[in-house]
């Protein structure tokens, strides 16, 4: 996959985190629940509910925060499968 510019798009590494807190919980659409508990640390990457390939580094539980590697482009493909998903990309993120 290339930008307009012609150069490919970088993988990074993002926290993918519930609407609140570390854990999904009462303010957690069910999307994102769903979501959360798919995103499971695997050797390949893992097909999520957007169809996005997604590798997940670390899950700190079933329906919390993950450390996953994806494309700025990715990541909002997610969150619009999942609404009140967020996400963050560390200050630093050697891939």
């Amino acid at each position: 996959m290339t930008t307009s510019g012609g150069t490919a798009l970088q993988r990074h590494r993002f926290l993918v985190l519930p609407p609140v807190g570390f854990a999904a919980g009462a303010y957690a659409l069910p999307q994102s629940t769903k979501l959360l508990r798919q995103l499971v640390p695997a050797m390949g990457p893992v097909e999520t509910l957007s169809g996005v390939p997604v590798r997940v580094i670390a899950s700190a539980a079933s329906d919390g925060t993950k450390v996953v590697e994806l494309t700025a482009d990715e990541v909002a493909l997610l969150q619009a499968q999942a609404p009140g998903l967020r996400s963050r990309r560390p200050s630093s993120s050697p891939v």
